[in-house]
């Protein structure tokens, strides 16, 4: 018992000593109609992917780029259900953060609250697989 406490203790995340990761995370809350995503992905890697330079260039990256950034996100964000109908994207509050730290130096973030929705003629109990490509 002490053991499995010990090892839920270093698998949970510490807020208050956390750091930066260099790794795109998807936060799903699931709700009976709908599931609620926010997305955390550092801007280096959405700059190697979507080819603009977000990163080098974070200063106001959301009241210039936002339409082009919530259709980036849209096109790339495709919830499926498993009889192969997509489900509808919507994406709000985009956000960046910025911090830095001895280990990671600066580190940008673009946080997107997405809301995914089976289509009006789809079943709301259907089960979804999805991709984010």
């Amino acid at each position: 018992m002490v053991f499995l406490i010990s090892l839920l203790a270093v698998q949970l995340p510490n807020v208050s000593a956390a750091h930066p990761m260099p790794n795109s995370v998807m936060l799903l809350t699931i709700h009976a109609n709908r599931i609620n995503a926010e997305l955390q992905i550092p801007l280096a890697e959405l700059q190697s992917a979507w080819g603009h330079a977000v990163n080098d260039s974070s200063a106001r990256l959301v009241e210039r780029l936002g339409p082009q950034l919530r259709t980036y996100l849209q096109k790339h964000i495709r919830p499926q259900s498993s009889d192969g109908r997509f489900w509808t994207v919507s994406v709000g509050e985009l956000t960046v953060h910025e911090s830095q730290n001895p280990i990671n130096g600066v580190y940008r973030e673009l946080t997107a609250q997405v809301q995914m929705m089976p289509r009006r003629d789809h079943p709301a109990g259907a089960m979804m697989c999805g991709s984010l490509r």
